[in-house]
Protein backbone atom coordinates (compact mmCIF):
# COMPACT_ATOMS: atom_id res chain seq x y z
CA UNK A 1 0.00 0.00 0.00
CA UNK A 2 1.47 3.51 -1.16
CA UNK A 3 0.86 5.91 2.16
CA UNK A 4 1.67 8.69 0.38
CA UNK A 5 -1.58 8.57 -2.01
CA UNK A 6 -4.01 8.98 0.45
CA UNK A 7 -6.71 10.11 -2.02
CA UNK A 8 -7.22 9.43 -5.20
CA UNK A 9 -6.20 13.16 -6.61
CA UNK A 10 -2.86 12.58 -4.68
CA UNK A 11 -3.82 15.52 -1.95
CA UNK A 12 -1.02 14.73 0.21
CA UNK A 13 1.64 13.22 -1.61
CA UNK A 14 4.88 14.58 -0.25
CA UNK A 15 2.84 16.13 3.01
CA UNK A 16 2.17 12.60 3.94
CA UNK A 17 4.84 12.47 7.23
CA UNK A 18 3.56 15.98 8.21
CA UNK A 19 -0.34 14.92 7.54
CA UNK A 20 -0.04 12.03 9.92
CA UNK A 21 1.71 13.78 12.65
CA UNK A 22 -1.38 16.18 12.73
CA UNK A 23 -3.38 13.51 12.50
CA UNK A 24 -1.90 11.73 15.48
CA UNK A 25 -2.51 14.83 17.85
CA UNK A 26 -6.06 15.38 16.61
CA UNK A 27 -7.14 11.80 17.75
CA UNK A 28 -5.45 12.56 21.00
CA UNK A 29 -7.75 15.93 21.00
CA UNK A 30 -10.63 14.20 19.87
CA UNK A 31 -10.21 10.85 22.46
CA UNK A 32 -9.80 13.47 24.90
CA UNK A 33 -12.93 15.59 24.83
CA UNK A 34 -15.33 12.34 23.62
CA UNK A 35 -14.29 10.31 27.11
CA UNK A 36 -14.90 14.15 28.56
CA UNK A 37 -18.35 13.83 27.06
CA UNK A 38 -19.41 10.67 28.25
CA UNK A 39 -18.54 8.51 25.18
CA UNK A 40 -17.04 5.25 26.03
CA UNK A 41 -14.69 4.66 23.61
CA UNK A 42 -13.58 1.04 22.50
CA UNK A 43 -10.97 1.88 20.24
CA UNK A 44 -7.79 5.09 20.61
CA UNK A 45 -8.66 5.58 17.22
CA UNK A 46 -12.13 6.65 15.50
CA UNK A 47 -13.65 5.77 12.56
CA UNK A 48 -14.80 8.56 10.38
CA UNK A 49 -17.62 8.70 8.67
CA UNK A 50 -19.65 11.57 7.17
CA UNK A 51 -23.21 12.27 8.02
CA UNK A 52 -25.63 11.38 5.12
CA UNK A 53 -24.33 10.43 1.80
CA UNK A 54 -21.76 12.95 0.50
CA UNK A 55 -21.37 13.28 -3.64
CA UNK A 56 -18.26 15.42 -3.12
CA UNK A 57 -16.63 13.20 -0.84
CA UNK A 58 -16.70 10.19 -2.92
CA UNK A 59 -15.74 12.11 -6.12
CA UNK A 60 -12.64 13.35 -4.27
CA UNK A 61 -11.51 9.94 -2.64
CA UNK A 62 -12.46 8.19 -6.20
CA UNK A 63 -14.95 5.91 -3.85
CA UNK A 64 -18.36 5.20 -4.43
CA UNK A 65 -18.53 2.52 -1.91
CA UNK A 66 -20.83 3.56 1.57
CA UNK A 67 -21.46 2.11 4.83
CA UNK A 68 -24.88 3.57 6.00
CA UNK A 69 -25.11 2.75 9.77
CA UNK A 70 -28.87 4.34 11.43
CA UNK A 71 -28.15 6.42 14.31
CA UNK A 72 -30.54 4.90 16.30
CA UNK A 73 -28.41 1.29 15.95
CA UNK A 74 -25.12 3.38 17.54
CA UNK A 75 -24.47 3.38 21.51
CA UNK A 76 -24.15 7.19 22.46
CA UNK A 77 -20.97 5.98 24.40
CA UNK A 78 -19.22 4.92 20.84
CA UNK A 79 -20.28 7.89 18.54
CA UNK A 80 -19.59 11.71 18.19
CA UNK A 81 -19.74 14.69 16.04
CA UNK A 82 -18.11 17.25 14.75
CA UNK A 83 -18.80 20.50 12.19
CA UNK A 84 -16.49 19.38 9.45
CA UNK A 85 -13.16 17.72 9.21
CA UNK A 86 -11.74 17.56 13.08
CA UNK A 87 -8.00 18.15 11.89
CA UNK A 88 -9.16 21.48 10.58
CA UNK A 89 -10.81 22.41 13.51
CA UNK A 90 -7.65 21.94 16.07
CA UNK A 91 -5.34 23.10 13.16
CA UNK A 92 -7.55 26.41 13.19
CA UNK A 93 -8.08 26.20 16.91
CA UNK A 94 -11.60 26.01 16.95
CA UNK A 95 -11.62 23.56 19.77
CA UNK A 96 -13.96 24.63 22.26
CA UNK A 97 -17.31 23.14 21.91
CA UNK A 98 -17.13 21.43 18.34
CA UNK A 99 -17.37 17.65 19.50
CA UNK A 100 -20.61 16.61 20.27
CA UNK A 101 -21.91 13.44 21.92
CA UNK A 102 -24.89 12.36 20.06
CA UNK A 103 -27.65 13.20 22.64
CA UNK A 104 -26.24 16.75 22.23
CA UNK A 105 -25.82 16.29 18.37
CA UNK A 106 -29.70 15.23 18.22
CA UNK A 107 -30.73 18.24 20.59
CA UNK A 108 -29.30 20.61 18.28
CA UNK A 109 -31.22 19.15 15.08
CA UNK A 110 -34.30 18.80 16.61
CA UNK A 111 -34.31 22.60 18.43
CA UNK A 112 -33.04 23.71 14.29
CA UNK A 113 -36.40 22.81 13.16
CA UNK A 114 -34.83 22.14 10.06
CA UNK A 115 -34.17 18.78 8.19
CA UNK A 116 -31.35 16.82 8.33
CA UNK A 117 -29.66 18.44 4.90
CA UNK A 118 -30.61 21.89 5.61
CA UNK A 119 -29.09 21.65 9.24
CA UNK A 120 -25.98 20.09 8.26
CA UNK A 121 -25.83 23.12 4.86
CA UNK A 122 -26.98 25.98 7.40
CA UNK A 123 -25.08 24.72 10.66
CA UNK A 124 -22.96 28.19 10.66
CA UNK A 125 -26.52 30.72 10.50
CA UNK A 126 -27.79 28.35 13.28
CA UNK A 127 -24.72 27.76 15.42
CA UNK A 128 -22.16 30.22 14.75
CA UNK A 129 -19.70 26.81 13.49
CA UNK A 130 -18.33 25.87 10.26
CA UNK A 131 -21.12 23.89 8.61
CA UNK A 132 -20.98 22.30 5.12
CA UNK A 133 -20.84 18.44 6.32
CA UNK A 134 -21.20 16.75 9.74
CA UNK A 135 -18.18 14.47 10.73
CA UNK A 136 -18.61 11.04 12.50
CA UNK A 137 -16.33 9.50 14.77
CA UNK A 138 -17.16 5.93 15.32
CA UNK A 139 -15.53 4.91 18.53
CA UNK A 140 -15.97 1.03 18.17
CA UNK A 141 -15.22 -1.48 15.43
CA UNK A 142 -18.03 -3.40 16.25
CA UNK A 143 -20.67 -1.75 14.06
CA UNK A 144 -18.77 -2.86 11.32
CA UNK A 145 -16.79 -5.98 12.18
CA UNK A 146 -19.42 -8.22 9.75
CA UNK A 147 -17.65 -6.20 7.17
CA UNK A 148 -14.04 -6.85 7.94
Amino acid sequence: MNCSKTASNDRYGEYFDRYYEKRKHTEEWLYSEFIKNGGKPETKHPIYFVLCECKSFQNFFGNKDQIQIPLKNIDSAHISFTPRDSMYLKDMGLTKGTIWNKDHFLSMMTESNKSISDFIINLPAFYGQLGGYIEVQLWSDNYIKHLL
